[in-house]
């Protein structure tokens, strides 16, 4: 038997290399960058629930907590508990990083 493709989705983060593990969690599947982004895709059908950039450097495999929760730490030494509400993800610690969501980016 072959396995069949069910998604493909360009997150457009480029040429990377990063040691990292995708992670699913209850729907949701989380990965880092070398490029410090963390994105949250869903896993049934691929798209892209949000990312957010911690920083420039590598970002570890992320934990997630719940489907819409996720503990990371990034090379700079970072940890991160990142928290989606509304559609948009909270940065616990305050700290600005960048958001991207992928609906309003659209229109």
């Amino acid at each position: 038997k072959q396995p069949l493709l069910r998604w493909r989705t360009d997150v457009k983060f480029g040429y990377d290399i990063d040691p990292s593990m995708l992670v699913e969690k209850n729907g949701v599947l989380f990965f880092g960058t070398q490029k410090g982004f963390v994105y949250a895709l869903d896993s049934k059908f691929g798209r892209i629930k949000w990312a957010y950039r911690v920083g420039v450097t590598l970002v570890n495999t992320p934990v997630p907590v719940d489907s819409n929760s996720v503990v990371l730490t990034d090379m700079d030494g970072k940890v991160l508990f990142l928290q989606e509400i509304d559609s948009l993800t909270t940065h616990a610690t305050g700290e600005n990083g960048f958001l991207i969501n992928p609906d309003k980016e659209s229109k």
